[in-house]
């Protein structure tokens, strides 16, 4: 045998982890991406026994959430790799690696931290003259920790255009914006448009997340946004594009070559915005995720705004489809599961919704596309009796994070995981 190989993502950690029978014996190893990681070897007295304990295992990592790497995926960095000979080698090799697709799930619950890794790297806050150690991305925010810099420069622009003024802008593979000011909020129009002018000042980026703001620094339905459309078309390398909020946000010209991967994390997703999407040219994109909401914070898209997406013919290269945070997840479970669009995925996500029983029921039609790798449905409101039914499906079904609901409370109900 050879080494089965995973991988495992959510903004703050980047981990592997692989696996292989020897004979009697059961060979793991693990650790960060990009390190050598450690190795264990377990004697397990025959290859049988040997092969049951190997399959255990890689069934419980799918259940926690791990994704199995593809042949096509970059590798991690061998520990005995030779390094390159100059920086200018080094970024080149860096900008010709193509982004696992594990790292383009990074926010696994609404329980908003400012990340700590992204796109497998570690992430740091820019300052200005400030040195950093070792292989990272930058963040570019203001916080109220500000107030404590010698500098005592808490101007967004001003940061910003350091930032892509220094050398670090040269080398980095992804980019945060933060919060703007010290009342919360994110970026706007200008702060795209500085991006987009100094786009000659990040020739090796990938990756870009707008938006990586705490609750306590804004909620999710007050960050602004704006026109994400200059953003594409200045960086044709692109790969991920998430963003968090909505208010403003617009995509008139959904179009990129090699775009890979599209998240939009809101409170309420207009229906306007999924019609631009599903009028998007993005022949490369393997992963999207879209967080719906609800119509109290104008999540006004229903099933029929999806029908584009879900023909199966709009992203010829999808395999993560995530419609989460959904109000209206009992309806996309009915339709979801003869929709052309499930045979081609890996991965089905209703996660972070009001599912209930209703949609439970639908989805157990799933049972046979067994091409499916995993379906993710943790926060939901599935009585026990049809999360036993789930899991008998043919692949891994996260079903963590149950939600009850009280009926001796008048206010209760079925929520979505965050709204306001």
């Amino acid at each position: 045998m050879s080494f089965r190989e995973f991988e495992y993502a959510d903004g703050k950690s980047f981990k592997f982890w692989k696996i292989e029978v020897q004979g009697n014996d059961v060979v793991t190893q693990y650790g960060r991406i990009g390190s050598a990681g450690q190795e264990t070897k377990k004697d397990f007295g025959s290859p049988e026994k040997a092969q049951k304990e190997h399959d255990k295992l890689v069934a419980e990592k799918l259940r926690k959430g791990y994704a199995e790497k593809s042949a096509a995926a970059a590798p991690p960095e061998s520990s005995d790799a030779k390094p390159s000979s100059t920086k200018k080698d080094k970024a080149e090799a860096a900008a010709s690696d193509e982004l696992s697709p594990m790292v383009f799930s990074t926010t696994r619950s609404s329980s908003f931290e400012h990340l700590s890794t992204f796109i497998g790297e570690r992430v740091t806050d820019f300052r200005q003259g400030k040195p950093t150690k070792g292989k990272t991305v930058f963040r570019v925010r203001v916080s109220y920790d500000d107030e404590d810099e010698e500098d005592g420069d808490t101007d967004f622009g001003n940061r910003l255009g350091a930032f892509l003024a220094s050398d670090s802008a040269l080398t980095t593979r992804g980019l945060i914006l933060g919060a703007y000011d010290l009342e919360g909020g994110s970026s706007g129009d200008k702060d795209y448009d500085a991006i987009v002018t100094g786009k000659d000042r990040l020739p090796n980026l990938k990756a870009l997340f707008l938006g990586d703001i705490e609750q306590e620094e804004c909620e999710i339905s007050w960050i602004h946004q704006s026109d994400v459309s200059g953003m594409l078309q200045a960086f044709p390398q692109l790969e991920m594009l998430r963003i968090r909020g909505v208010d403003g946000l617009a995509i008139s010209k959904p179009q990129h070559a090699r775009l890979r991967a599209l998240a939009i994390e809101s409170g309420g997703l207009p229906a306007a915005i999924v019609s631009q999407i599903c009028r998007g040219k993005f022949p490369e994109l393997e992963y999207l995720e879209l967080w719906l909401g609800t119509p109290d914070y104008n999540g006004d898209c229903r099933v029929n705004d999806l029908q584009p997406l879900l023909k199966g013919n709009l992203f010829p290269k999808l395999k993560y489809l995530g419609l989460r945070n959904a109000e209206i997840a009992d309806d996309i479970a009915a339709v979801i599961v003869t929709a052309p669009v499930v045979d081609q995925l890996e991965i089905l996500d209703l996660s972070l919704g009001n599912l209930s029983d209703v949609g439970a029921n639908a989805l157990l039609h799933l049972q046979s596309k067994t091409h499916l790798k995993r379906l993710d449905l943790h926060h939901h409101y599935i009585s026990k009796p049809l999360q036993k039914k789930l899991q008998q499906l043919p692949f891994p079904v996260d079903l963590s994070d149950t939600r009850t609901v009280d009926e001796d409370d008048e206010f209760a109900g079925r929520f979505i995981s965050i709204s306001e």
